[in-house]
């Protein structure tokens, strides 16, 4: 029997706890790369993660600035090391209904072939993970970078809400012009 002294301090950290967040990343990362879009794959790739770099990087796109927002989560993340190395660890079951949950949404996007959903389903399980593994406490560290990171994916979804609020905006604009006697026409 070894003593351990009481006033050592634990490590908040181990190479198991490593372990489990890099594996389940990897297979996520590799799931979603190999079988993660069947929109358009004779024009592009079965990839989720290159369907959403085109996107991104689409020439005069409305979301260039997608690219970066996985980098700033990263950054937060990156910040909040302490809180999270610090925080509580115990398994929580509802992550695994999560997670579960994540895998059918995917799973029927990509017989749909809806990225966008795929991305979704994506985005919440990369939080569904450290919830089931770490627990309430730990997931709640990354909540911020979850929402973030799921808006940088999600912009996409508010573009179909918000179209047809441009379309009004401007139709009701060019009302309000005509009727104060300034000649307005719209287009588009």
């Amino acid at each position: 029997m070894t003593y351990r002294d009481p006033t050592e301090a634990v490590q908040p950290h181990t190479t198991r706890d490593l372990c489990l967040f890099i594996l389940p990343l990897a297979l996520v990362i590799i799931l979603f790369h190999f079988w993660g879009n069947r929109s358009s794959v004779a024009m592009e790739s079965p990839s989720l993660l290159r369907w959403i770099m085109a996107q991104w990087t689409h020439a005069g796109g409305d979301f260039s600035h997608g690219w970066i927002m996985p980098i700033i989560s990263l950054g937060v993340i990156a910040m909040r090391r302490r809180e999270l190395l610090a925080a509580p660890r115990r398994q929580n079951g509802y992550g695994m209904l999560l997670v579960i949950f994540c895998l059918a949404l995917h799973w029927a996007a990509l017989r749909a072939q809806q990225p966008r959903v795929s991305l979704v389903a994506l985005a919440t399980l990369l939080w569904a993970i450290p919830l089931y593994l770490y627990g309430w406490a730990f997931a709640r560290w990354l909540l911020f970078p979850y929402g973030y990171l799921m808006l940088s994916f999600t912009s996409y979804l508010l573009v179909a809400f918000t179209f047809p609020l441009r379309l009004t905006a401007s139709g009701l604009s060019t009302h309000i012009l005509n009727g104060l006697g300034i000649a307005a026409i719209r287009h588009g």
